[in-house]
């Protein structure tokens, strides 16, 4: 919620769904508010988050921890970054609501 997405575990399945490779680790986003800022920067369905301020993302508890520090920390934005299919990974700052 804090970031405006949905996300659930990447299983082997997912991965080679999204065109990724199977040792891949990651969320997969499974949905974005359009009103947020990771609905602004064009996040979408299907992306993969495989890291958030630099540390890897394996599970929804790591993405939660990585909000929960930044939050602590009073930062305003996490930088995610993210994985669409047949692309090459990109950064994209995301700001916490």
């Amino acid at each position: 919620k804090a970031l405006g997405l949905s996300v659930i575990p990447l299983t082997p399945q997912i991965a080679n769904q999204l065109g990724a490779s199977a040792d891949t680790t990651g969320v997969v986003v499974n949905a974005v508010d359009p009103s947020s800022d990771a609905g602004a920067k064009g996040l979408r369905r299907g992306d993969i988050v495989l890291s958030a301020n630099y540390q890897t993302i394996a599970s929804i508890k790591d993405l939660d921890t990585a909000i929960r520090a930044a939050q602590t920390a009073r930062r305003d934005a996490l930088l995610l970054r993210v994985q669409r299919r047949g692309q090459p990974a990109t950064y994209v700052p995301i700001r916490l609501r």
